[in-house]
């Protein structure tokens, strides 16, 4: 009876390999070929201390090249605004003080990159210099069935602002389904699950360049 055990264990190992390692396929084989993508987006924002989620939605466009990324999201709802990455500056347009937030991202542009985009257009081998991974299994989400991935920052600015991160990569896209970011120790965290997903649009910049209404104010962070 006590190679039951043994063969149950040995089975298990086998099928976490192959999982993990299916999962790393599908990364490796879509990282060179991403280039945009638009989806529909749902985002939960999680406050552990009072145990409260608000949730939002809209429309994200990404565009990415060797020089830069840009990024446009319209979310809808009672809490419509626009948000856009663009060069060095994130811009968060709300309607109904007809203000734009400009943040000069500086020196933390590539940091912020990371954060948002974590997952697309990533290989394996780039995920595990900065993060320690572990197998959390098959899921399915959003109708797509997802390798799920568990990653510890190993060191640096990443550490600081993140916990974890929570990555269910897509068996046919191999991009994120979903991502969730646990920013604190009292478990606060964002979740991201992109619907609708269409790979490598042929994207214009004016389609993901933050429209500014007449009259509008700019308030400049970080000045």
């Amino acid at each position: 009876m006590r190679t039951l055990p043994l063969i149950l264990l040995l089975t298990s190992s086998a099928i976490y390999g192959q999982s993990l390692e299916a999962t790393w396929e599908h990364m490796d084989r879509a990282a060179p070929q991403f280039k945009a993508m638009t989806a529909e987006i749902q985002r939960v924002m999680h406050t552990g201390a009072i145990n409260m989620d608000s949730r939002d939605a809209g429309q994200m466009k990404i565009k990415r090249s060797k020089k830069e990324t840009r990024m446009l999201i319209e979310f809808t709802g009672s809490e419509t605004k626009t948000v856009s990455l663009d060069g060095a500056a994130v811009k968060i347009y709300n309607p109904r003080i007809n203000t734009i937030q400009i943040v000069d991202l500086g020196k933390n542009k590539s940091l912020v990159e990371q954060f948002l985009l974590l997952g697309f257009g990533a290989s394996s081998e780039q995920l595990k210099e900065s993060y320690k991974i572990t197998w959390s299994g098959e899921e399915t989400i959003a109708g797509q069935k997802t390798g799920h991935l568990l990653l510890v920052p190993k060191a640096g600015e990443m550490q600081k602002k993140l916990k974890s991160a929570e990555l269910w990569i897509s068996e046919t896209k191999g991009v994120p389904v979903q991502q969730k970011f646990n920013t604190s120790a009292d478990g606060d965290f964002m979740q991201v699950t992109y619907v609708t997903m269409k790979m490598n649009p042929v994207l214009t910049d004016g389609e993901l360049t933050l429209k500014e209404p007449k009259g509008v104010k700019k308030d400049y962070i970080g000045r």
